[in-house]
């Protein structure tokens, strides 16, 4: 799917950034069990936390044959809540940044479009002085064309960077 290209795209970025083999990427994800609860849906939203490892010299197909395993078998937990997860898991604890994953990655679809586009808009840039997350990426993919919103805590990353990193992460896409 397009959510799996684009996550497998985005973890091999951070992998590349961060020369760090284990990529650690929550998303998240609708949970209703049925239509009455449509009008009711920021209530039912969960997060899945994505785990991707990438091993050297992998190429990108294997890596998203992988990665589609992984994500298929996350969202069958989908209903196990966030908060229950960490619970399990027992991660050390801190006010200052989120349990288990501080990245974000988010695809918004408009349920027309059923296509991959062609073209990528100028990625947007938002600054947050003091955020849990230390990055978030939230593509809209509408009109054929998908938008880029990258957003960043500025005590961790300077915005020429994030710019940067918008521009080498177009150019995987494009790659791929």
């Amino acid at each position: 799917t397009l959510f799996i290209v684009l996550q497998t795209a985005f973890a091999l970025l951070l992998h590349r950034y961060s020369f760090d083999n284990d990529i650690v990427i929550g998303t998240p994800v609708a949970v209703r069990s049925d239509c009455n609860s449509d009008p009711l849906l920021d209530v039912f939203v969960n997060r899945l936390v994505l785990r991707t490892n990438i091993k050297s010299n992998q190429r990108f197909i294997d890596l998203l044959l992988i990665n589609k395993k992984m994500i298929l078998a996350a969202y069958e937990n989908r209903y196990l809540p966030f908060d229950m997860v960490v619970e399990l898991c027992q991660p050390e604890r801190s006010t200052s940044y989120t349990p288990l994953c501080q990245i974000l990655f988010t695809l918004n679809m408009d349920e027309e479009d059923s296509i991959v586009g062609r073209s990528m808009h100028q990625p947007l840039q938002s600054a947050r002085d003091k955020s849990t997350l230390d990055f978030e990426l939230v593509i809209n993919f509408n009109a054929r064309q998908l938008s880029c919103h990258w957003s960043y805590n500025t005590c961790l990353f300077a915005p020429a960077s994030i710019k940067r990193m918008a521009n080498v992460f177009e150019q995987v896409l494009k790659a791929v």
